[in-house]
């Protein structure tokens, strides 16, 4: 994340403030990278079925053990368990779900053995 911050930094010295779409694409960047570092293989958003609701779903690889997962509970105890899928309501990660979201990543993947 260091190196990812100094690009940022370094685009802002040479080009000044970041156009919105640049600082949600470093975001996102976060997001996958955190992503990796906890085990989890996929990250994607579906509607929930015959509601409005969006849900956001990760796919957890062999790597993710109960600890793991019992320090994103810890964290935030909205998430559901579903064999090797964790799920949570976009509502429960609030308005600005993006930056939890990769908050929560970062959870699961603290005590994760490699």
């Amino acid at each position: 994340m260091d190196y990812l911050q100094e690009v940022k930094d370094e685009l802002i010295t040479d080009y000044g403030s970041l156009p919105m779409e640049v600082v949600n694409f470093f975001k996102v960047i976060e997001m996958k990278i955190s992503a990796k570092a906890a085990g989890v293989v996929g990250v994607k958003a579906e509607s929930v079925y015959l509601t409005k609701d969006k849900e956001i779903i990760l796919h957890m690889s062999n790597l993710v053990r109960p600890e793991n997962i019992m320090n994103l509970l810890d964290y935030n105890n909205k998430w559901m368990i579903s064999g090797s899928k964790l799920k949570i309501k976009l509502a429960d990660l609030g308005f600005q779900w993006v930056d939890e979201l990769t908050a929560c990543l970062k959870k699961l993947a603290e005590k994760l053995k490699v």
